[in-house]
Order: structure tokens, then C-alpha cells, then sequence
């Protein structure tokens, strides 16, 4: 989330004098107290008369520009401190939130949904009763990144005599493990030497849910 404080100094001025004069009018509706709204009211006045000066042709130099730098790191801290409790107030309606110019918080976590893309297989290495794979993502091929949301890839395995048509419930596969990373190694048991190991992945959630099945991958299985 972009920070809500202002990184101009004419916006920045603009923002705390709007936040000052809310919260003066009513300050308990925002969770304050008076003497919040007089301090920043004082801090308001500071650092405008500081910016001023800073920023006149006639009055600019480095200590005018230092003392405006001073004025400004202690609005902003004092700032950031209301806006705090503010939040922190359950009474403070999102409409007053915006008034203030705080940003509004998502307090109920959006749902991450299950993957909509598929895992796109390639076969990088045979070895001894393994096979070496890599996994990318379908959208983002020449990547090692998970889609958003993906805690990893499930992978599954269909061994069987070669050129065998594997099932098309993926319940009648093997589950192979949980590949978190990029690469992952199929390991295969010494009775399935020789056959042929098809390979398929699907990404998979945080909630279990899972993406549809990718496009397979074939190889022999060493021996």
C-alpha cells in the first residue's frame, strides 16, 4: 500500500491542514482528545511558516531549508502517531477515514483463489530411477515463479508398460510430492525400471485448491 503522507512538501502542507482542521472541529469522534488537535494545529503552523521562508528567494539558505526539513520530520511523526489511533478507533466510519485522507484497510482478507493456470512441464534430467523436472509457470514460461496465490505444484505420475494410455481421474495416479520449488525430482520405486513414467502437475493453494491439470511430460524410467 502507498504511503498515505505526501512526499511534496506543498501536498504535505495541504494534507496536514485538512487533518487539522477535522479533527479540531470533533477530535473525540476521531478517538483523540483536544490537546491532540492543538499540538497539531501548532505543527501545522510551524512548518508552513518554515516552508515559507524556505522556499522565498530572499529568505532561502541552508539553515532556513535545515529548519524546514525539522518542521516537517516532526509534522510527519506526529502525523503518522494520530492516524494510528484513528485506525485503532472502531467508531471511526470509513467516510471519516477517507476525510482525513487515511487509507482504508481490507479487515477482512480477501479469499485467494484457486489457480487458474496450468503448470508447464519440462523434463531436464534422467537419472537412476529419477527423473528431473522443471516447473514453470504456462503465463511466464522462462521463469521460475509460482502463479499468485500457488503454494506449489502437486505432482502426480502414471508408470506403466511403455506407450500404456494413462486414466483420465487423476485419483488413479501417483502422487509424486509437493514441488515448492522450480525443480523436482520423481523419484520411482526399482520395480518401476524399465516403463515409462508419465508426469503432470497441477498448482495448489494455501486452501487445498487446486488449478487444472498441466500438459504431460514423458520418460523411461532408468534402471
Amino acid at each position: 500500500m502507498a504511503d498515505f503522507i505526501p512526499s511534496v512538501d506543498a501536498q504535505l502542507l495541504a494534507f496536514a491542514q485538512n487533518f487539522s482542521t477535522k479533527i479540531s472541529g470533533t477530535p473525540l469522534v476521531f478517538g483523540l482528545v483536544a490537546a491532540d488537535a492543538t499540538n497539531l494545529a501548532t505543527q501545522v503552523s510551524a512548518f508552513s511558516s518554515a516552508l515559507t521562508t524556505a522556499t522565498t528567494p530572499g529568505t532561502r539558505t541552508a539553515v532556513t531549508v535545515a529548519a524546514k526539513e525539522t518542521a516537517r520530520t516532526t509534522l510527519v511523526a506526529d502525523l503518522r502517531s494520530l492516524a494510528r489511533r484513528v485506525q485503532a478507533t472502531l467508531t471511526v466510519t470509513v467516510a471519516q477515514k477517507t476525510d482525513l485522507g487515511l487509507p482504508i484497510r481490507d479487515v477482512v482478507p480477501s479469499p485467494v483463489p484457486a489457480p487458474a493456470t496450468k503448470p508447464a512441464l519440462d523434463l531436464r534430467g534422467i537419472d537412476r530411477q529419477s527423473h528431473l523436472i522443471l516447473i514453470a509457470d504456462e503465463t511466464t514460461p522462462t521463469r521460475r515463479a509460482r502463479p499468485a496465490g500457488a503454494i506449489g505444484a502437486e505432482v502426480y505420475a502414471f508408470i506403466g508398460a511403455p506407450g500404456a494410455t494413462p486414466p483420465a481421474d487423476l485419483k488413479h495416479w501417483e502422487y509424486m510430492g509437493l514441488a515448492s520449488k522450480s525443480e523436482f525430482t520423481v523419484s520411482y520405486e526399482a520395480a518401476d525400471a524399465n516403463k515409462q513414467a508419465v508426469i503432470v502437475a497441477r498448482w495448489v493453494n494455501r486452501r487445498g485448491e487446486s488449478g487444472p491439470v498441466s500438459n504431460p511430460i514423458t520418460g523411461s524410467v532408468a534402471a
